[in-house]
């Protein structure tokens, strides 16, 4: 867990609305204003839930699910709260690998630019950075990264030209 998380262990769920219910509370309270030195100061929050034993039977595990859960609900916004899907595992290293291949290909020597039409368009596309990776085809994007989770992709654009 990072420095603005925590962990609330709820015992003796009679139903997963239990759950459900406490995150929305969660979410509720931490969203209310606080006022510190004269200002009002607003956090907005996400929650991730993890149940025992379906998503693990350990600590590390129910952590880990845990944070992926919370992973996806911050990327859906503030105020929100998901529970742990199998393939958030899959989406998880799916998007590190990513990330990876993006780094490699921040460096100017590693870029290219290649132009991908889309089918369905007659609009010129613009150009987008990809990898030279040999293992890697060219393909369509099928997530997007926001811009701000990676500075990286400011590099990329600043040393292609469209």
């Amino acid at each position: 867990m990072g420095g603005d998380e925590f962990a609330i262990v709820q015992v003796a769920l009679s139903q997963v609305v239990d759950a459900t219910s406490l995150a929305q509370r969660v979410i509720a309270a931490l969203s209310e204003p606080y006022e510190i030195d004269g200002h009002q100061v607003v956090i907005g929050t996400s929650v991730g839930i993890t149940l025992a034993p379906s998503d693990g039977l350990i600590r590390e595990q129910l952590i880990r699910n845990g944070d992926l859960a919370l992973y996806r609900a911050k990327g859906d916004g503030r105020g929100t709260f998901r529970f742990f899907e199998a393939g958030m595992e899959v989406q998880m290293q799916a998007r590190r690998t990513l990330e990876q291949d993006l780094r490699k290909a921040s460096s100017p020597a590693a870029a290219s630019a290649r132009r991908r039409p889309l089918a369905h368009t007659l609009a010129a596309m613009p150009s987008q950075a990809a990898p030279e990776a040999p293992t890697a085809a060219p393909t369509l994007p099928t997530f997007a990264i926001p811009a701000t989770a990676m500075p990286v992709l400011h590099r990329l654009d600043q040393g292609i030209d469209a």
